[in-house]
């Protein structure tokens, strides 16, 4: 607190004009030396704060020996430590004339000034010090402060350059050098300086810290996370080396190694609502389900978080587990919380879909919420740049908008379709809202003229890209599912849009126009459930790709010939598997019991996982013994384990689309049952243009008596399993070329009767 304090000790401490008062063994040097006895005495009380009792020595001692210089300093200092401002700055005059060239004289000006703010005055004695002795390292210290201290992080920066080259072997220097280059981004140079320090101070955590991330910052991240490793075996206890290193190997998607660390951070920190976040992502990445969401609820319960993501994201884990009522709760509270988080309405309607217990009356509420909130965020397009209809070679210019051009079931249905359309008549744009690089885009792809990514655009940018490039019908493929963009169709870039695949229920999006479908999956009754017109399609609205069949029969021997018992089949997403479905199913088990069930989806990738499962089954009555519950695989793998397959057991009320398709192609029929909903009529859509209506339930005893039915007759499941995959090829659902052309006439006639009616309003 004192600035530079004299030592009694120093050599220069003693005036050399002392010796020439008296001769040395004359009474005459005794005054000389009582002075300097009573300096270090009040040196003594100076830096023990008794500042009165040193002010009282100091004086004695001047007084003893008025040229005693070094008192004067020093006395200086207890004044300003008992903020006599005045008397501090009028005893360094004192002197300064007493020695004019005293460098620690104009340095303790430089302290007194700087204390009372005085900012340019300090400055001008600091750099007269410096001038006086270029070694003064307290001066560039007091220098370089006052500049950070005034926002002048320039001239800090070039005074300690200065500095480093005075005292190249001092770490103190060498430290406050880097961190102003590491401030101002000059991290190379700011590198080099920590680790001279280190050479200097191997052991030093602070350059330790800085190195470490540094070379994060430059990507250098196995460089960084030696560095980082290295520094937490000298200080293991550190909050910012174990919060970065968990989040870097986090970011490598190396979540195992991420989570001892995260851990760590929240022993020293365990109140930190981001870290119990970001524990919560990384356990469920690896499938601890039980702990993610253990690890959301006390982030949600803390301040220090991001409440709209940390909701989101908990009700994210409960829509993957099955439980789509908590998610539904977990999504609601955050577009409370920000009314514009479009993809939570969508997550709530979503889910919507899942429960056995909603109404269409439900789902419609919840749409008008979503639409209203769009219609005060997106101002619509009332007029569009496309070329008139009559125009010569005018081709239908049609934006398909989605993130899942690439290996998805999207894909899956669009690649047989895009790759025999008319492009003579459409011309197709492409808007992906996810970057896919795999084969299946690749395959696609030079079916259109144009390839837009649209992932990092706003939604406004995304909807006034796709305006500029004047489509006359914009689809979108996604619905509420993950991914989507449907807030770019509220702002209505294109004349007309459409809904079509990837979701099967109403957007409610306020400029959506149209939605594709059948009308086995929307009866005619069921148009008052939509927003949107429906234009029905002449058969079916989905057609699959033929799966690949490299490396697969195209039929396997029905495996109860050689098991004795009847293998039921289930491959959906676990959120699909709702207790409605369970009970169903137990109800088959009970009447059934040497049957077994083969279930396998992507969330059962973990023990824990499965055990869960097994548990959740064991409670409606279907024992351990009779269930196969397997993980995620290649999609050969995948369609392989159908040979393992005698039926399968759709889930209620959102049924199977890809995977019930899938399942025919490999000879596996479906037993489905029959609801009120687009979803829970996707199976009765897929199995009646099978032509396999006699799978299909009229109520959940329908559906438990056909799935028992035919288990007992395994001549009959093996005679179908020969000849399914033949149907397959001569049914709707697999005639890409049929399709496509229904697809064509489909947006050629609504764009006919666009132009008509507008020609009509233009005519009036």
């Amino acid at each position: 607190m004192f600035g530079k304090i004299l030592s009694l000790f120093r050599a220069r401490e003693v005036p050399a004009s002392a010796s020439t008062i008296a001769p040395k063994d004359g009474p005459a040097t005794e005054p000389a030396a009582r002075a300097a006895t009573l300096k270090a005495q009040a040196d003594n009380f100076l830096m023990s704060d008794a500042t009165a009792l040193a002010e009282q020595c100091y004086k004695e001692a001047i007084a003893l020996y008025p040229e005693f210089t070094d008192a004067y300093i020093n006395l200086s200092i207890a004044l300003r430590a008992q903020k006599k401002f005045a008397d501090a700055a009028s005893t360094l005059d004192k002197a300064l004339a007493i020695n004019p060239g005293d460098v620690y004289i104009y340095y303790n000006k430089g302290v007194l000034a700087k204390e009372q703010a005085n900012y340019p005055a300090a400055i001008a004695e600091f750099c007269k010090a410096i001038e006086l002795d270029g070694k003064m390292l307290d001066a560039y210290y007091d220098l370089a402060d006052i500049y950070l201290n005034t926002g002048d992080k320039l001239k800090a920066h070039a005074l300690m350059r200065t500095a480093v080259e005075q005292f190249p072997q001092e770490a103190g220097v060498l430290m406050l050098a880097a961190n102003l280059d590491s401030d101002n981004q000059l991290y190379d140079n700011a590198l080099a300086l920590y680790n001279r320090v280190l050479a200097l101070q191997p052991d030093k955590v602070e350059a330790m810290w800085h190195v470490s991330w540094i070379l994060q910052k430059l990507g250098r991240l196995s460089e960084a996370e030696a560095s980082y490793r290295k520094l937490l075996t000298i200080a293991p206890d550190l909050y910012e080396p174990n919060y970065n290193l968990g989040v870097m190997l986090d970011a490598q998607s190396r979540k195992d190694e991420a989570i001892p660390f995260y851990l760590r951070t929240l022993a020293i920190k365990p109140d930190n609502g981001t870290i119990h976040f970001n524990l919560g992502k990384a356990y469920a990445d690896t499938g601890r389900l039980e702990e993610a969401e253990a690890s959301y609820r006390q982030a949600i319960a803390l301040p220090s978080v991001n409440q709209v993501q940390a909701q989101a994201s908990l009700g994210n884990l409960l829509h993957e587990a099955g439980r789509p009522t908590e998610a539904i709760e977990c999504y609601r509270a955050a577009t409370l919380m920000d009314p514009n988080y479009f993809d939570a309405y969508s997550s709530v309607l979503f889910n919507l879909c899942f429960g056995d217990q909603s109404t269409p009356e439900q789902y419609q509420a919840e749409v008008h919420r979503y639409r209203d909130k769009l219609r005060s965020y997106a101002p619509a397009y009332d007029d569009w740049k496309c070329r008139p209809a009559n125009q010569e070679n005018r081709r239908l210019r049609v934006g398909l908008v989605s993130g899942d051009f690439g290996l998805h079931a999207v894909g899956f249905f669009l690649e047989n379709i895009i790759s025999q359309l008319d492009l003579q008549k459409l011309e197709l744009y492409a808007y992906s809202n996810v970057a896919r690089n795999d084969a299946l885009t690749a395959r696609i792809q030079p079916f259109f003229s144009k390839w837009n990514s649209i992932e990092n655009l706003d939604d406004q940018s995304s909807a006034r890209m796709i305006h500029e490039d004047r489509v006359d019908i914009l689809i979108d493929l996604a619905g509420h599912t993950a991914h989507n963009r449907l807030p770019v169709f509220a702002f209505k870039p294109a004349p007309l849009q459409v809904s079509w695949l990837g979701y099967f229920a109403t957007t409610g999006v306020p400029g959506m126009d149209y939605l594709l479908a059948d009308k086995i999956a929307v009866p005619e009754t069921h148009k008052e459930y939509f927003t949107e017109q429906i234009w029905y399609l002449p058969s079916t609205r989905l057609c699959l790709t033929p799966p690949p069949s490299a490396g697969l029969q195209s039929t396997y021997p029905l495996p109860a010939l050689r098991n004795g018992y009847v293998t039921f089949g289930c491959f959906q997403n676990v959120r699909k598997l709702n207790d409605f479905t369970l009970q169903l199913w137990a109800k088959i088990f009970a009447s059934l019991p040497n049957a077994r069930l083969r279930f396998q989806c992507w969330q059962m990738g973990s023990e824990p996982a499965r055990k869960k499962m097994l548990d959740r089954f064991a409670r409606h009555g279907i024992s351990a013994d009779r269930i196969c519950i397997l993980g995620p695989g290649s999609r050969e793998a995948y369609l392989a384990a159908h040979a393992e397959v005698d039926m399968i057991l759709d889930t209620y009320p959102y049924g199977g689309g890809t995977t019930t398709c899938e399942a025919f192609w490999m000879g596996v029929p479906t037993v489905t049952l029959a609801g009120n909903t687009m979803a829970s009529l996707q199976g009765v859509s897929l199995l009646s243009y099978a032509g396999l209506e006699d799978w299909i339930a009229k109520s959940a005893d329908d559906y438990v008596r056909l799935a028992t039915s035919y288990a007992s007759d395994v001549d009959k499941l093996a005679q179908l399993r020969t000849s399914l995959r033949q149907r397959m090829l001569t049914s709707p659902l697999y005639d890409g070329q049929q399709f496509a052309r229904n697809f064509e006439h489909a947006l050629l006639a609504m764009w006919e009767q666009y132009s008509q009616t507008k020609k009509t309003l233009l005519a009036t």
